[in-house]
C-alpha cells in the first residue's frame, strides 16, 4: 500500500471551452453529487460533457462569494462573514452560524466537510459535525495547517448554532525538504489531501486521536508545454466505477491559460 501511494500520479489535460478564455481563473474544485463544480472568485460552473467539447455551465443559484463543502452526498454552502465568522447553509434546512471558532489569519486555503459526529468521536444531540482545515500561502505558515471541528447544535430560539469546537495544528515540516508553496487542500471522508506547488501530494487521516500521515504521491503533468509551466490552484477527488478519480485545475504561468486535468487509480483499500 505504501509503495502504491508513493508512485507518480500522472495527470492528463481535459480540453474545455472556458468562459472568458484566458481571463478565467479556476480557484476551487468540488466533486459534488451534481458533478464537477469549478469556481472562480466571482462565479461557479458545472462541467458539462454533453457536447463534443466539454464546457462550463453557470450556476446562477450559488452566490459567487460562497463555496460548497461536500463529502459524498452531504453538502453545505459556506460564506465567510468578516474575519472570524462562518455561515453555513446546510441542505436548505436552515442556517448554521459559527460564532466561537477563531479563524486563522491569512487563511487563503481552506477545505471542509460535513461528517457524522461519531466519526470524530464527538457526542452530540445533533448527528452532524463540520470539519474544517485552514492553510496559508505565507512561507513561515505554509506547512502549518489549522484543523477545527464543531458540533451542529440547536439553540433555544430554534436557530442552529456551531458553538463548541476544538482546534489543533497539523505540522508536516518533517516530511519535506526545502520550502514548497501550498497550492490546494481537499477533504474526503476525513482524509486530507495537501497539494504543493511542486506537485507533491500528502495524504493525512484526520479521524484518529491525532492526525496521521499515511503517505505521499508526486503528481505529474508531462503533456503540458515545458515552456509554459503549470501552477495548480484546486484539487478534488471522486469515485467512479470502482476507481478514484482526481481532478486538478490551475493555469499556465506565462500564457495565463486556465487548465483542467484528471487522473485515476484503483480505489485504495483504506477507503480514501
Amino acid at each position: 500500500e505504501e509503495r502504491r501511494l508513493q508512485e507518480e500520479l500522472a495527470f492528463n489535460p481535459i480540453e474545455v471551452d472556458w468562459p472568458l478564455g484566458a481571463f478565467f481563473r479556476p480557484e476551487h474544485l468540488v466533486c459534488s453529487p451534481q458533478g464537477l463544480l469549478i469556481s472562480s472568485s466571482f462565479s461557479h460552473f458545472v462541467l458539462k460533457e454533453e457536447s463534443r467539447r466539454p464546457f462550463l455551465e453557470l450556476q446562477e443559484d450559488l452566490p459567487g462569494q460562497s463555496r460548497l463543502l461536500c463529502d459524498g452526498n452531504n453538502c453545505a454552502r459556506a460564506e465567510f462573514l468578516g474575519a472570524d465568522q462562518l455561515l453555513l447553509h446546510v441542505n436548505s434546512t436552515g442556517q448554521y452560524q459559527l460564532h466561537a471558532l477563531r479563524l486563522p489569519n491569512a487563511s487563503r486555503f481552506y477545505a471542509g466537510a460535513l461528517l457524522p459526529c461519531s466519526a470524530l468521536d464527538i457526542f452530540a444531540s445533533e448527528p452532524w459535525c463540520v470539519l474544517m482545515v485552514f492553510g496559508s500561502e505565507e512561507k513561515e505558515k505554509s506547512r502549518l495547517l489549522q484543523i477545527a471541528w464543531a458540533k451542529l447544535q440547536r439553540s433555544s430560539d430554534g436557530n442552529k448554532l456551531l458553538k463548541s469546537h476544538k482546534e489543533m495544528q497539523l505540522d508536516f515540516r518533517n516530511h519535506s525538504t526545502g520550502w514548497e508553496k501550498l497550492s490546494a487542500l481537499h477533504l474526503k471522508q476525513g482524509w486530507l489531501w495537501v497539494l504543493f506547488s511542486s506537485g507533491r501530494l500528502e495524504l493525512w487521516n484526520l479521524l484518529g486521536k491525532r492526525p496521521e500521515r499515511i503517505a505521499g504521491r508526486m503528481a505529474t503533468w508531462q503533456e503540458l508545454s515545458k515552456g509554459d509551466p503549470f501552477q495548480a490552484t484546486a484539487f478534488c477527488s471522486a469515485e467512479a466505477s470502482g476507481r478514484l478519480v482526481f481532478f486538478m485545475a490551475g493555469h499556465r504561468m506565462r500564457s495565463q491559460q486556465p487548465v483542467l486535468m484528471s487522473s485515476s487509480v484503483e480505489r485504495f483499500e483504506s477507503g480514501v
